[in-house]
C-alpha cells in the first residue's frame, strides 16, 4: 500500500480585541487560549519529538493575535476579565462583583468548570440562566470570589504545563480557600507562559518538527477587498454595499504586514498562506505570489468548483453555449482531491493544497463526543483506506482547522486524543506526517488549475461576511470612514515634513486595517449568534471612530454610535 502522506494545518487565531487607541482588550481570548491551545498544541508536538515518535505538522498564527499575545505577555495589555482578576476580593464593588460573575463562568461548563468541584461549586450556586448576576452577587463571600478570580484563571492552563509545574498541581489540590498569594502567582504564571508560546513555536520550527504559515494580518477575507463582485460566482443575487470599489491596496497591505512580523518573530520569510477563513479567488492570488508566498491551502469543495468551471467553460466554448450556468453540486475522487495543484500568476507559481473536509470536521465537531482510543483507531482507519483508493505513492491528505476552539469539548482538553494519535502516528510505517512546504518541494504539483473557483471553506461562498443585510451596513460603514481617511491623506500630501500628522495618518490606516477583520463581519446577520455580539459590534465601530481621533477629528460621524445591528435605511448610513 502506498504511503499516505499527512499534512495537519493547525490554525490559531483570534481578532483583534484591542483599542488600538487605548491599548485595552475587550475580551480575554487571546490571554485564555494562550495559556491553553497556543502553548499546549506545540508542547505535544515536542513531547511527542522527545518520545521518539516525531509527528511533523503546520501551525498558521494569525498575526494580530500573535501581536496581541507579545502585549500580554511584555505586561503591556488588560482586559475586564483579567482586571477584574487581578484585584483584592475585598476591594470589589457591588457592580464589580456582578460583573464578576457574568464574566469568569464563560468556559465549557462539562470539561472546564465542572471538573473542579470548587468552580462547580460557584456556578450552581450562581444559577446561570435562572437569575441575573447583580441579584445574586450579595451571596457570594469575599471567599467565593478570590475562589472564582482565580479559577477563571487557573483552569485554562493546559495539562502539559500543569504536569510540569508542582505549584500549579498544588493550587488544583488546594482547590478552594485560595489567599491573595495564590491569585497573584496564577496571573503571574500565566503572564510566563504567554511569554513562551512564540519562542515555543520558533524552537519547533527550527528544529524542523514544524512548519509555520500565515494569514492576512488583521484576518480580512481578501477576495472581498479584491474584488466584492467575486461574492456572486457562488450566489449570483448576493446584493454588494453601496460605494463598494476594489480595495486591492489594502489587500497588499495587509499580506506584506504579516509577512514583515514573521521575519522579525521567526527569522525568515514565510512560505505558506492560510487565506482567512481559507477564502480565495483569482484576483488575490498575483498579491498572494508578488510577497513571495510559495503555497497556500483551502478546501476541497473549491477544488470541485474550480475543476468543474474550468471543464464546463471549455464545453460551453466548443457548444457555443457559454452563458449556461451549472447548479449541480460538483464531485471529486480521492485521486483529484489528494495531490497538490498549482496556478500560475504574473509573479510566479503558487502551489494550492486542498483539505479533507471530512477528516477535518470529524476531529474539529465529531470526536470529542467519542472514546479517545477509538477516535483515534477510526481516524487511522479512513487514512489507510485513502491510501489503498490512491494509486499515486505521493498521495497528500491535508487536516485543516481551527486549533483552539474544538479542545474545551473533549475531555481532558483533547490531551488524551491527541497524545494516542500522535503516538500511532509517530510509529506508523504507512503513514507520513509532513510539513506542507517541505512536500511539495519534494512533490511538486503535476496539475494546473486555469482558473481558481472564488469561495471559502464554508459553503464555497462569501455569504457569511456578505450576505446580510447588517453585513451590508457593516461594510458601508467601513468604505464611508475609508474615503474619509483618503482624503486626510491627500490634504497631507504637500506636507511631508509634518511627522505628527503622518505619524497619526499610520495610526488611522491600522484602525481601518482592523476593521476590516473577517470576525465582524462573522457576527452580522442570524448565521451566527452570540452573548458577545454586542461586544462585536461595539469593537468594529471602535476601530472605525477611532481613525477618527488620530486624524485629529474630535468626534467620529454620528452613524458610527449607532449599532450596526440597528435598523437603517436599506441605502447605507446617513
Amino acid at each position: 500500500m502506498p504511503t499516505v502522506h499527512l499534512a495537519f494545518l493547525w490554525h490559531q487565531h483570534q481578532p483583534n480585541y484591542r483599542d488600538l487607541r487605548t491599548g485595552r482588550s475587550a475580551l480575554p481570548w487571546v490571554r485564555l487560549h494562550g495559556v491553553k491551545d497556543y502553548y499546549g498544541m506545540a508542547r505535544l508536538l515536542l513531547e511527542a519529538a522527545e518520545n521518539d515518535a516525531p509527528v511533523r505538522a503546520t501551525f498558521n498564527l494569525v498575526p494580530t493575535m500573535l501581536a496581541q499575545l507579545q502585549a500580554y505577555a511584555a505586561g503591556g495589555a488588560t482586559d475586564p476579565h483579567l482586571e477584574l482578576s487581578s484585584r483584592p476580593a475585598t476591594d470589589l464593588n457591588a457592580d464589580e462583583r456582578a460583573r464578576a460573575l457574568d464574566l469568569f463562568f464563560e468556559a465549557n461548563r462539562p470539561n472546564v468548570i465542572e471538573v473542579h468541584p470548587r468552580y462547580s461549586e460557584l456556578l450552581a450556586k450562581r444559577r446561570r440562566g435562572e437569575v441575573k448576576a447583580e441579584d445574586v452577587a450579595d451571596q457570594f463571600s469575599d471567599e467565593d470570589i478570590r475562589d472564582l478570580q482565580v479559577w477563571a484563571n487557573l483552569a485554562w492552563f493546559h495539562r502539559t504545563i500543569i504536569e510540569r509545574d508542582e505549584n500549579l498541581r498544588e493550587l488544583i489540590h488546594k482547590d478552594r480557600s485560595f489567599s491573595e498569594d495564590d491569585q497573584a502567582f496564577v496571573l503571574g504564571r500565566q503572564r510566563e507562559v504567554l511569554g513562551e508560546v512564540i519562542g515555543l513555536h520558533r524552537r519547533l520550527q527550527d528544529d524542523g518538527i514544524i512548519e509555520i504559515s500565515t494569514s492576512p494580518f488583521y484576518h480580512p477575507i481578501l477576495p472581498l477587498l479584491c474584488n466584492m463582485e467575486d461574492a456572486r460566482v457562488a450566489l449570483p443575487d448576493t446584493p454588494l454595499p453601496v460605494g463598494w470599489t476594489p480595495l486591492i491596496e489594502d489587500a497588499r497591505e495587509q499580506l506584506a504586514r504579516a509577512v514583515a512580523q514573521y521575519e522579525a518573530l521567526f527569522g525568515r520569510r514565510p512560505t505558506g498562506l492560510w487565506p482567512s477563513e481559507g477564502s480565495v479567488s483569482p484576483e488575490m492570488l498575483p498579491l498572494v505570489a508578488e510577497q513571495g508566498f510559495q503555497w497556500l491551502a483551502t478546501d476541497e469543495q473549491i477544488l470541485a468548483r474550480s475543476i468543474v468551471e474550468t471543464s464546463d467553460r471549455d464545453n460551453e466554448k466548443e457548444n457555443g453555449n457559454e452563458n449556461e450556468s451549472k447548479t449541480e453540486d460538483p464531485m471529486i475522487d480521492a485521486e483529484m482531491l489528494y495531490q497538490p495543484y498549482q496556478a500560475r500568476t504574473p509573479h510566479g507559481e503558487l502551489a494550492l493544497v486542498f483539505r479533507d473536509r471530512r477528516l477535518s470536521d470529524l476531529i474539529g465537531f465529531e470526536y470529542q463526543r467519542w472514546d479517545s482510543h477509538h477516535a483515534v483507531q477510526d481516524f487511522l482507519g479512513r487514512l489507510r483506506s485513502i491510501g489503498q483508493r490512491v494509486e499515486s505513492p505521493s498521495a497528500l491528505v491535508s487536516v485543516i482547522l481551527d486549533g483552539e476552539n474544538c479542545w474545551e469539548h473533549y475531555p481532558g482538553g483533547g490531551v488524551p486524543f491527541l497524545r494516542e494519535l500522535y503516538r500511532e502516528l509517530g510509529r506508523s510505517d504507512d503513514i507520513q506526517t509532513v510539513r506542507i512546504g517541505e512536500h511539495l518541494v519534494e512533490h511538486p504539483p503535476g496539475k494546473t488549475i486555469k482558473r481558481l473557483y472564488s469561495g471559502s471553506w464554508i459553503n464555497h461562498n462569501f455569504h457569511i461576511w456578505i450576505g446580510h443585510e447588517e453585513d451590508l451596513r457593516a461594510w458601508e460603514y467601513l468604505l464611508r470612514v475609508r474615503q474619509d481617511l483618503q482624503r486626510f491623506e491627500a490634504q497631507l500630501a504637500d506636507d511631508d515634513g509634518n511627522q505628527d500628522a503622518q505619524a497619526r495618518l499610520r495610526q488611522a490606516w491600522e484602525c481601518l486595517y482592523a476593521a476590516e477583520g473577517s470576525d465582524w463581519f462573522w457576527w452580522y446577520g442570524e448565521d451566527h449568534t452570540s452573548d458577545q455580539g454586542p461586544i462585536f459590534d461595539e469593537l468594529f465601530r471602535t476601530h472605525l471612530k477611532n481613525v477618527y481621533s488620530f486624524i485629529g477629528r474630535s468626534q467620529p460621524p454620528p452613524f458610527l454610535n449607532i449599532p450596526v445591528t440597528d435598523s437603517q435605511p436599506k441605502n447605507g448610513p446617513d
